[in-house]
This record gives C-alpha cells, sequence and structure tokens, in this order.
C-alpha cells in the first residue's frame, strides 16, 4: 500500500501521459482515440498549393475541351438576354392567366352561391306546400265537422 509512485502510475516503463489517460479511461469511459492530429502550417500550405494547381490545370483542360466540342458558339451574354426575355414573356403570360383564373374563381364562387340560394328558396316552399297541404286537410275536416253539425242540429229542430 505504502509506496513511492502515485496510485495512478501503472508500471515504471508507462509515462506520465499514457498513465493520466488510462485513469482518465477508467473514470469517465472516455478516451483520446477521437482525437486527429493536425498538419503542421508548412505541409498543410505545400498541400493547399498543391490542390490548387490541380484545380487550375482541370479549369484549363475543361475551357480547352470546350472550346474544341463548342467551336463558334454564340455569345453566352446573347443567349442570357434572349433567354431572360423570354422568362420575361412567359411571367406576364402566366400572370395573364392567373388574373383569368381569379376572376373565373369569382365568378363560379357567386354562381354556386346562386345555386345554394335558389335551393334554400326551393326547400323553403317546399315546406310551405307541405303546410298549405296540411292546412288545407284541416279546413275540409273543419268544413265536414260543420256540416254534420249543422244536420245534427237540423235533425234536433225536427225531432223537437
Amino acid at each position: 500500500m505504502m509506496g513511492e509512485w502515485s496510485p495512478i502510475r501503472i508500471s515504471d516503463r508507462s509515462g506520465e501521459t499514457f498513465d493520466k489517460n488510462v485513469l482518465k479511461f477508467i473514470l469517465t469511459g472516455v478516451d483520446d482515440s477521437a482525437i486527429v492530429t493536425t498538419q503542421s502550417a508548412d505541409s498543410q500550405r505545400t498541400a493547399n498549393s498543391g490542390k490548387v494547381e490541380i484545380i487550375d490545370e482541370m479549369i484549363v483542360a475543361a475551357q480547352l475541351e470546350w472550346e474544341r466540342d463548342y467551336p463558334g458558339e454564340p455569345d453566352l451574354n446573347d443567349q442570357a438576354e434572349k433567354q431572360t426575355a423570354s422568362i420575361r414573356d412567359l411571367q406576364q403570360t402566366m400572370s395573364d392567366r392567373q388574373s383569368l383564373l381569379d376572376e373565373l374563381r369569382l365568378d363560379r364562387r357567386s354562381r354556386i352561391d346562386s345555386l345554394r340560394d335558389a335551393q334554400e328558396r326551393r326547400t323553403e316552399i317546399t315546406l310551405s306546400l307541405g303546410r298549405f297541404a296540411l292546412l288545407k286537410s284541416v279546413y275540409e275536416s273543419d268544413l265536414q265537422r260543420l256540416a254534420s253539425l249543422e244536420e245534427g242540429g237540423a235533425a234536433l229542430l225536427a225531432g223537437a
């Protein structure tokens, strides 16, 4: 139990950093395996300049290939202006058609509202006709009762 070494020391051959990392792993469960070493600034500059040279070579090769495959192509700015004008025309046409569509939707909505109003009126008229038919039958029943009362009254007067 008593010794000259620290309790975190693993062995005589291991270094202090290794011992600390082992203790950290035991306590937290996290080790240093995810640490990525970085290149020095000089080696990074060298790698970047090599990448820039390769990209420059690729650009030159692509330009040469473009000129070889499409010699005498018209100016791209002219094509862009024509396409921009065409897009503007199409946007105007689309705007006009959208306005027409909006007008047609409003017309459709008003017709649907008119149809719904007419259907409501039809329902009200049907209900009113049903009520009038019922009223007519009650009226005819009342007339028959009055007629029978009149006959009963006449018979009563004749018998008296």
